[in-house]
């Protein structure tokens, strides 16, 4: 059983000269902010096949400290999708300042393969030291947006039929801890 979480942050400031295009009519910089974030949250199982233990690794001398291991994992996930935007003039921050929240949820298959080669530690406490490659497939279904209301600014349809896609080739290092 595996349980993992991750949380995804895009903060995004910018400044826009506005000139209204009419004579009399307010110049001014429109500043804005706009700060996505999605939280993740996924239970499922994991299976690892150890090659270092197939090939025998231990019984030769320069490979028995090495731990190689194909695993697979598949699971449920549980994303939370918030858009928070804020725009406003600087000098005249009365004449069309706004802010737009928006909320959405989705459940989706999560499933993972790699590759972890690592090397066992004589140590009590790290057991394995070891860096890992693979390919995660994390798609959402269609987000369910439940702020009521809200999407009536965003006048393109598409924005309501969202869907997120994390997947990709992942890499990184990994420890275990305890005895081995």
């Amino acid at each position: 059983m595996e349980l993992s979480w991750g949380n995804l942050r895009i903060s995004i400031l910018y400044y826009i000269d506005y000139n209204s295009g009419y004579p009399g009519y307010f110049v001014d910089t429109l500043f804005g902010s706009n700060r996505i974030n999605c939280d993740s949250k996924s239970i499922g199982i994991s299976s690892a096949v150890y090659i270092s233990s197939l090939l025998h690794f231990e019984s030769k001398k320069i490979l028995k400290h090495l731990e190689f291991t194909a695993n697979l994992k598949a699971g449920v996930g549980f994303i939370q999708f918030e858009n928070r935007s804020y725009l406003a003039f600087q000098k005249n921050p009365d004449n069309g300042a706004y802010s737009k929240r928006i909320n959405a949820t989705s459940t989706n298959f999560n499933g993972k393969m790699e590759l972890a080669l690592g090397y066992r530690t004589k140590g009590s406490f790290f057991s394995v030291v070891g860096a890992k490659i693979g390919y995660q497939t994390i798609k959402t279904n269609q987000l369910d947006f439940y702020s009521s209301g809200e999407l009536e600014y965003y006048t393109n349809p598409n924005f309501k039929k969202l869907s997120l896609d994390f997947s990709g080739i992942y890499y990184g290092i990994y420890v275990k801890i305890g005895k081995s």
